[in-house]
């Protein structure tokens, strides 16, 4: 068996491949790997892949203070939830504060 493991950090919430605060296009987000792990996995049915964050998930990008102030609609959870097995806390996962860290990983499908 060969396994691969995919790993991020520091995605910082940019979810799409775009800074809106410089108004360019970047080359890290978040369905930019999602896009680039489904084709390896495609590519590799034979193979078993584990996808982690490394933390530092949540804070640093327009959709993130869109997810801190419309938690019910935030859209990072939905694209974790599809892209990651595992997921680790780093210290911006705190910046919004506990009630919405605790709302964010209630929100995720795997918990312990």
């Amino acid at each position: 068996m060969k396994l691969t493991v995919f790993a991020t950090t520091d995605v910082h919430g940019a979810i799409y491949p775009y800074n809106y605060f410089d108004n360019e296009p970047k080359d890290n987000a978040l369905l930019k790997f999602k896009t680039y792990i489904d084709k390896y996995k495609a590519m590799n049915d034979k193979e078993t892949v584990i996808t982690v964050d490394n933390g530092d998930l949540l804070q640093g990008d327009v959709w993130s203070e869109f997810d801190s102030t419309n938690p019910a609609q935030a859209l990072v959870p939905g694209i974790i939830n599809e892209m990651y097995d595992v997921i680790g806390l780093g210290n911006h996962e705190f910046n919004f504060g506990l009630p919405f860290l605790n709302e964010f990983l209630n929100r995720l499908l795997y918990r312990l």
